[in-house]
């Protein structure tokens, strides 16, 4: 009987102890709400990011891109290892206080740049909850002009905010951190039949990790992109037009 039982015993540890892997057992993990970015890191991840062509100059600290979770419509937090802030787009405008609310868990004060990247209101519909909460340095928007309410009271926004307004197009920089590169590479243009082609196309570029954000691009800017010489798998630094202030009396 007893040889039985300690027979028993010890199949039943051996069951157990198979069912983890030697490092231990298996931890449920959280979708992630961002990526940690060391420079010089082989990484890869989803949403636009993609590797430059070669090697560049270790730097310190880490560039953090925050995917924000507002559904459908399109928000996103950048911070720069020097802690400079950029947001691009804030949702609908029912995303307005939750966008906030995050800004703030992450310790966001100001906001050192915000891009517009055009007047759809799953992309501009949050921003004016967002840019009553926080200081703002400059908001960057393209040549676009919308007809909806929505837009109106973006723009009320952006007036109220006291930011520098600055016309977002093809060839401007962001000159934010000096380890990050980051160039708008779209609008190259003024007359487009469809408001998706008016997004602000911004590429940034740590280390040798790279990020493009297209806002809803389609492919007449994607094709105008690529005839200005802008190889989208290979950062290439361009002259840069001296910024612009632009606005909307």
């Amino acid at each position: 009987m007893k040889l039985k039982l300690f027979l028993f015993s010890l199949i039943l540890f051996a069951l157990i102890c198979g069912c983890y892997p030697q490092d231990g057992p298996i931890k449920a993990e959280k979708p992630p709400l961002e990526d940690q970015i060391s420079a010089g890191e082989n990484t890869t991840a989803d949403s636009g990011q993609e590797r430059s062509a070669g090697p560049k100059a270790a730097v310190n600290g880490k560039l953090k891109v925050h995917y924000l979770n507002v559904g459908q419509a399109d928000s996103i937090l950048i911070q720069t290892p020097a802690g400079k802030n950029i947001l691009i787009d804030g949702g609908n405008s029912s995303d307005g206080d939750a966008v906030v609310r995050y800004l703030e868990s992450q310790g966001v004060q100001r906001l050192d740049a915000v891009v517009a990247t055009h007047p759809h209101a799953d992309h501009i519909g949050g921003l004016p909850r967002i840019l009553s909460a926080f200081p703002v340095a400059n908001i960057y928007f393209p040549n676009a002009i919308h007809t909806t309410r929505t837009y109106e009271n973006f723009l009320r926004a952006v007036n109220a905010s006291g930011a520098k307004r600055i016309r977002a197009r093809a060839g401007l920089k962001l000159e934010l951190d000096p380890d990050v590169e980051a160039a708008i590479l779209a609008p190259g243009g003024d007359s487009y039949e469809k408001l998706n082609n008016y997004s602000v196309v911004l590429r940034i570029e740590y280390g040798n990790t790279s990020f493009l954000f297209t806002g809803d691009a389609e492919a007449e800017s994607e094709n105008q992109m690529l005839a200005g010489g802008h190889l989208l798998n290979e950062f290439k630094t361009a002259h840069s037009p001296p910024n612009t202030e632009y606005g909307w009396g």
